[in-house]
């Protein structure tokens, strides 16, 4: 690909004390925003997992031997380290994140500071409100996504060799991997990208570029299945049509021989075997090596067969926003053209990309531009407004960068004003505020508690609900029992300090076909069925493959304890007889 008449930037000047004001105001706003945020926003299911196995692998069990997660693994250590050494509750899970946001923030004012202050401040701002102060939940992905920076950096390093810096790509990119594997996937295929676009051939008129083309190819067809998929049109045209422009151009402009394919494909896989190999060798010397396989790469797949992810769409965003605005709400005035920006963004991101890749149009700024492309993808998996916070920094961060001189500086201005939207309206809000107040932007006075093991402000409701639960199995099991959540739920497992009597704490993991469904149903007819048993009849991943073990507990071996705030709780008949049990059983019961 031919270099353009751009200058190189600058890589080394004095601070100005517009930079450094911005600096500073992106990063402390970025802390103080995201530990307000962090202190008062609870995501049960997401929080409850991470928690909870974190808190097994502190009492010894052995991942994906004696407890089921699907992913690779070094979230899980992650959290555990963090639990061990913050303490054992799930705030300790947040604050590494805290400091990790503050940290891009960092990053990417560094990475636009030679673009000049407005332009690399309203970089730091993007990604410090629009990220992690958004959805603050110990998610893989938030720290697979922050392998964008240090990929992006190794772009610019000077003083290494080219196979030396095929080998840290290949570890980046291996290591985001290993956190989350659909982000790796994406980050994969946009360094592959940039590499092709940079490594011109040897002898450009005697070049074949077929193999670049046939894994250029692969990547398409793959990243089309997966949107095919898991995309409605709203996220296609949002971010998977950028992306797929973007490989079908640098599919033809690409000119790399045979062998320097190999030789780049080679390094990479190299490199990334280094982040693979503690992981490997963790379960072959455990026996969990092929547990860990079909737990973390096979399980997975069976995720996006659910129903609701086919429901959900960004388009209804505006949509009901507009809506708001017809009723007269200023709030759903400011959050309409919010909610328009949002997606108009990743597809004048996406055009852009493709067009400079076009006219040959490559510089420092081409990798963040292409990367950004490329982590909008993993905004596609739910169309939820959490998921669109994935990528939202990133993407206004590439769209900064790739506007000529002359439109920077408005679009800098428009990311800073579209991010202190996100902080005033959505950031430190609570999980249970609805979609339709989420679009109108309709900030949520929530009457928050902090409950034992979370050490997080969660609403109200949610708090009776898990205290009420914790008292629950405190009088009818003992600590040596199990309890049972369905479908899913394992903050019930956290909260209680309880194990369920099975390998994995979700259903919609663990229950695959009629086989694993009679083989739960075994263990409810066994001496090790669990003295609780929490169901949840409208969660959205209930199956066919519980209307067994449903039957089961109205047999007669359960006693129902009624419901509360739509959970069914279930006793084993010989605790019943307990009065303490009796007693919990009767509070429990509030749903008529």
């Amino acid at each position: 690909m031919k270099e353009n008449s751009d200058k190189p930037l600058k890589t080394q000047r004095k601070w100005k004390l517009a930079e450094v004001a911005g600096l500073l105001f992106a990063v402390f706003s970025t802390l103080a925003l995201t530990l307000h945020a962090a202190t008062v926003f609870w995501w049960g299911p997401d929080d409850g997992a991470y928690a909870f196995v974190a808190e097994r692998i502190l009492r010894g069990d052995i991942l994906n031997k004696d407890i089921q997660d699907v992913h690779p693994g070094y979230i899980n250590f992650v959290n555990a380290g963090a639990m061990a050494v913050l303490g054992e509750n799930a705030f300790s899970l947040r604050i590494p994140l805290i400091f990790l946001a503050a940290l891009q923030c960092i990053f990417a004012f560094l990475a636009l500071r030679n673009l000049g202050a407005v332009a690399a401040s309203a970089a730091a701002i993007a990604v410090g409100y629009f990220g992690f102060a958004q959805f603050p939940n110990p998610s893989a992905n938030w720290y697979a996504l922050a392998f964008v920076w240090p990929i992006l950096f190794a772009f610019r390093m000077t003083g290494v060799t080219e196979f030396q810096r095929l080998l840290l790509f290949g570890f980046l990119v291996g290591s985001a991997f290993l956190f989350r594997q659909l982000t790796g996937v994406f980050l994969g295929a946009a360094v592959f990208t940039i590499l092709m676009l940079n490594a011109p051939a040897k002898n450009e008129d005697a070049a074949s570029p077929l193999l670049a083309n046939v894994v250029f190819g692969i990547a398409f067809v793959g990243i089309g299945t997966y949107l095919f998929f898991s995309s409605n049109m709203a996220g296609f045209l949002m971010y998977g049509a950028g992306s797929l422009a973007v490989l079908g151009v640098a599919a033809a402009k690409t000119r790399l021989e045979f062998r320097e394919v190999v030789r780049v494909a080679g390094a990479l896989t190299l490199g990334s075997l280094v982040p693979a190999a503690p992981l490997i060798l963790f379960h072959f010397f455990n026996g969990s090596f092929e547990m860990w396989i079909t737990d973390a790469f096979i399980a997975p797949l069976t995720l996006v067969s659910y129903d609701f992810f086919d429901t959900a769409s960004y388009g209804i965003l505006p949509i009901l926003a507009g809506m708001g605005v017809a009723e007269g709400s200023a709030s759903a005035f400011f959050n309409l053209i919010y909610w328009i920006l949002m997606m108009v963004a990743p597809m004048a991101l996406g055009a852009i990309a493709a067009r400079r890749i076009w006219r040959d149009q490559n510089d420092e700024l081409t990798p963040i531009i292409i990367l950004a492309v490329f982590v909008g993808l993993v905004s596609v998996h739910y169309e939820i407004p959490i998921y669109l916070y994935y990528s939202a920094g990133m993407i206004w961060v590439g769209l900064i960068a790739s506007t000529n001189t002359k439109f920077r500086t408005p679009v800098s201005i428009v990311t800073i004003s579209v991010a202190f939207i996100a902080a005033f309206f959505h950031a430190g809000q609570p999980s249970t505020r609805g979609l339709v107040s989420i679009a109108h932007g309709e900030r949520v006075a929530q009457e928050a508690y902090a409950i034992p093991g979370a050490a997080i402000n969660i609403d109200a409701n949610q708090a009776d609900l898990y205290l009420s639960a914790m008292d629950l199995v405190a009088n009818c099991s003992n600590p040596e029992d199990t309890i049972f959540s369905m479908p899913s739920a394992a903050e019930f497992y956290f909260l209680t300090k309880r194990q369920p009597p099975v390998r994995y704490f979700s259903t919609a993991l663990g229950l695959h076909n009629k086989e694993d469904a009679e083989a739960l149903e075994a263990v409810f007819l066994s001496d090790r069925r669990p003295s609780v048993v929490f169901d949840q009849k409208a969660d959205k991943y209930n199956s066919e493959f519980l209307d067994g073990v449903r039957k089961q507990l109205r047999g007669a071996e359960y006693a129902s304890s009624g419901a509360r705030r739509g959970v069914n709780a279930y006793i084993v008949n010989y605790r019943t007889t307990d009065a303490g049990c009796a007693n919990s059983m009767v509070i429990w019961n509030i749903d008529e």
